[in-house]
């Protein structure tokens, strides 16, 4: 099913984040997004989310094979996995960290400024922000089979690498651990921020080494946890990726993400870029963010209303533009 939507352009994935791991949010994420039109659903190598994901698929009323898992991983360094954390001695107690994050992870208790690390997706606004170096960022991903081992009695179509890193060995080994799980079709999230323009295709060569034949997802991602903006800017490193692993001619499938908002699909079509699919998070969280942060959302018919007509005004523009490449 998921080579179906991908052959037919008809891929919107919703990405509650690899280092989401709030199970109450992906589960009205699920719910809101399914609802809307999305088939496809990124989620954190969590089983709890994962739980929470299919809770909110059933909640649609659907039959819950109509949609599809995404698995994400990443190696060592990978901004999807990191995590920030306050160094309270360096701590001004400014707010300036809580005003910037977008997806409220950052709170204040006993006059101390805290992260909760289940809603921390490692954007990196908080450090930008802080002039007194108080925010620490790390990146200490599990194994890939301690994350993956838990998930193997889930229906997963999809497993998905982060490897925002220059540490080659370090993706090789993560990338061949992944493929021993033989899940079908494999994604490999890529952008150029570590890496230039031919480190990045000899990185989709080895991933597509041996699987010729096989369905191999490249997610060219271009500014990594930036779509809260709509507009053409924040999404144009992505196309610009995308252009890239169009021009080496590679048998993949591509999928746009990194900076995504409703605009992705639209300069797709306007620069004449080819993609399989658009991957949108930091902006699809937000348009929905108001509603469902309120803790009684599945007894509100009208925030549930609101929520999914947003969600799906997005999703059909971007299925609209796929059609169009």
């Amino acid at each position: 099913m998921l080579k179906d939507l991908l052959q037919n352009r008809k891929c919107f994935k919703l990405v509650c984040g690899a280092g989401n791991e709030d199970a109450e949010e992906v589960e009205k994420l699920a719910y809101v997004y399914a609802k809307a039109g999305a088939k496809l659903f990124d989620l954190s190598a969590n089983e709890e989310v994962v739980q929470a994901a299919i809770s909110g698929f059933n909640r649609t009323g659907s039959d819950i094979s109509d949609y599809l898992i995404s698995i994400s991983v990443g190696i060592k360094g990978d901004p999807h996995i990191s995590k920030a954390s306050i160094d309270q001695s360096k701590c001004a107690f400014c707010l300036a960290c809580l005003k910037v994050c977008s997806n409220s992870a950052i709170f204040t208790e006993n006059n101390k400024i805290s992260v909760n690390s289940k809603r921390c997706i490692g954007c990196g606004k908080c450090y930008k922000a802080c002039q007194f170096k108080a925010v620490v960022y790390s990146s200490i991903p599990k194994p890939i089979n301690e994350s993956i081992d838990p998930l193997n009695k889930y229906n997963i179509s999809c497993l998905e690498l982060h490897a925002t890193s220059s540490d080659e060995k370090n993706f090789k080994e993560s990338w061949n651990l992944l493929k021993e799980y033989n899940c079908g079709i494999m994604s490999l999230c890529l952008d150029r921020s570590e890496i230039g323009n031919n480190e990045l295709i000899k990185r989709v060569k080895y991933a597509i080494k041996g699987r010729e034949d096989e369905s191999v997802i490249i997610q060219a991602d271009g500014s990594p946890m930036t779509g809260g903006v709509d507009d053409y800017h924040s999404t144009l490193q992505a196309v610009a990726t995308a252009e890239i692993i169009n021009n080496a001619r590679l048998p993949v499938f591509v999928v746009v993400s990194g900076g995504t908002n409703s605009r992705s699909g639209e300069l797709l079509k306007i620069c004449s870029v080819n993609a399989h699919g658009v991957a949108i998070g930091s902006y699809a969280r937000s348009i929905v963010g108001e509603y469902i942060k309120d803790k009684n959302f599945f007894e509100k018919k009208e925030l549930i209303e609101l929520s999914v007509m947003k969600a799906k005004i997005l999703v059909n523009r971007i299925m609209f533009y796929l059609a169009k490449l």
